[in-house]
């Protein structure tokens, strides 16, 4: 009955996923479909939006910060490693898109000439099975090619369809800031700007007050917007793939959110 040695705390308790990070010691966290603010303090890492995290089992303290799973929505450097020549027949929507996420490098005078803006976002349209995803893949890997092939794994954050839909009110509005999040570190740490790539986009950004689901959309689509608007200092590029454009909420794609709108038809004869 005596004590003989010093033991490792042993973690137990709910997992959670941070909200909103509401000072130096508070933040908001989503637990069991419910909002909690919970306190962090003496963590090696300080926690982000994004990161899950293990709570004691008062659910009031942050215990465990278990970081962001980086390995979400994303691909392999070698999965995404699709070069332009290696897509046949869509040599116009290659040339927009291209024109869209390398004008800002290939054509700087210009860019500074005429005040221009980097491109925020762009909207692949067109019939399914035209080669939307493999565009992105290749703009991903073009772009690490214009910057030393650094970062080409973190370059594309790939999110399908409704991938980041829960059961939990606040999850996927947590999941989407983790992604704009990563984005801005893939800028921070590479100095070019990541592409979050969202497929079949329509099954996430509803048009609003459709009345066709249980309107999750009221709250997803301002989350999307309110990130997009804030991009020109976040350092990231999204581009939405869709072939029901007229599903998707008309916020997004106005003017000054999504500035390049490219049709991808079917692939030429002629390739």
């Amino acid at each position: 009955l005596q004590i003989v040695d010093i033991m490792t705390p042993i973690h137990s308790g709910p997992n959670a996923l941070i909200h909103r990070i509401v000072s130096d010691t508070v933040a908001e966290v989503g637990v069991s479909g419910a909002k909690r603010l919970v306190y962090y303090v003496g963590l090696s890492a300080k926690p982000e939006v994004g990161d899950s995290v293990l709570l004691d089992p008062t659910m009031t303290v942050v215990t465990l910060n278990l970081g962001c799973d980086e390995t979400q929505y994303s691909l392999s450097a070698d999965f995404i490693k699709v070069e332009w020549d290696d897509i046949g027949g869509l040599d116009g929507a290659k040339k927009a898109l291209r024109d869209a996420l390398l004008g800002t490098k290939k054509k700087a005078t210009l860019y500074t000439k005429y005040k221009k803006k980097r491109t925020k976002g762009i909207a692949l349209l067109g019939p399914g099975g035209c080669g939307k995803t493999m565009l992105a893949k290749a703009a991903a890997t073009e772009m690490a090619k214009q910057y030393n092939a650094k970062g080409r794994a973190s370059g594309l954050i790939y999110i399908k369809g409704a991938e980041i839909l829960t059961k939990f009110l606040g999850d996927p509005e947590a999941a989407l800031r983790a992604a704009f999040n990563r984005g801005r570190k893939h800028m921070k740490e590479y100095d070019y700007p990541a592409i979050i790539f969202f497929d079949e986009s329509e099954a996430i950004f509803r048009k609003r007050g459709s009345g066709k689901s249980s309107d999750f959309e009221n709250t997803v689509v301002p989350t999307a917007l309110a990130e997009m608007d804030g991009l020109e200092g976040s350092g990231a590029v999204v581009v939405f793939a869709t072939n029901k454009p007229d599903a998707l909420d008309p916020m997004l794609l106005r003017d000054g959110r999504i500035d390049r709108k490219i049709y991808v038809t079917r692939p030429a004869k002629d390739i």
